[in-house]
């Protein structure tokens, strides 16, 4: 087996862990999933609730867009739509507009820096000595 298949066998492990772990709360907790999604019934309540929030709203609304901005591919149009109901017209613009802008700066920071480190050259005894 290769290094890149135990990577992936390792990666793949990890996932479906995630998945059994999630699974397993939700079994044990499943009274209070199931009133949670039935609160969503009435849902313009629980957007009213999240409006009084008031900034914190704002804040982890504003992270997650930075947060999904961040993985390549991922629906950020998904979650702009939910902050958009969430905290108005144009309170989701605000907060849209500066999650993805903070969001697509980091990724550029992040991306030239994996970039960089790839294209140094290494540099130890052990490298020069076989070269």
């Amino acid at each position: 087996m290769t290094k890149r298949q135990r990577k992936r066998l390792w990666l793949a492990s990890g996932v479906i862990l995630l998945g059994l772990v999630i699974l397993l709360i939700g079994w044990q907790h499943q009274t209070a999933v199931f009133a949670f999604l039935d609160q969503w019934q009435n849902y313009r309540q629980y957007v009213l609730e999240i409006r009084h929030l008031g900034p914190y709203a704002f804040l982890v609304f504003g992270l997650l867009m930075i947060g999904v901005t961040l993985i390549p591919g991922a629906p950020t149009s998904a979650v702009a739509l939910i902050i958009g109901a969430c905290l108005g017209h144009w309170g989701g613009f605000v907060v849209n507009a500066i999650g993805l802008t903070i969001g697509n700066l980091l990724q550029v920071q992040l991306f030239a820096r994996v970039r960089n480190h790839r294209s140094k050259k290494p540099d130890s005894r052990v490298y020069r000595a076989l070269i």
